[in-house]
């Protein structure tokens, strides 16, 4: 999970959203439901494809992103998940 500060900076600084877009996607985030997190408001409400958000995140840190979606996990190591 992003603070939404965070977020914010990274959506901009990848130029994924200028900042007349993140402040209009703020404002419909505070007018369906002021309680909710940027992160939360965007996969929610399919702004934006969750593998695209993490993805764009990975690329901030210049981190390798990985999906998982398709690759078997063995039982006793997806037990060590908490």
């Amino acid at each position: 999970m992003l603070s939404d500060e965070l977020l914010k900076k990274i959506l901009r600084e990848t130029k994924t959203f200028d900042s007349k877009g993140l402040k209009q996607l703020e404002k419909e985030m505070r007018d369906h439901d002021p309680d909710m997190t940027f992160e939360a408001f965007l996969l929610k409400e399919k702004k934006m494809p969750e593998e695209m958000l993490y993805r764009i995140a990975a690329q901030f840190y210049k981190l390798p992103f990985v999906s998982l979606r398709e690759k078997p996990i063995r039982r006793d190591v997806l037990f060590l998940i908490p």
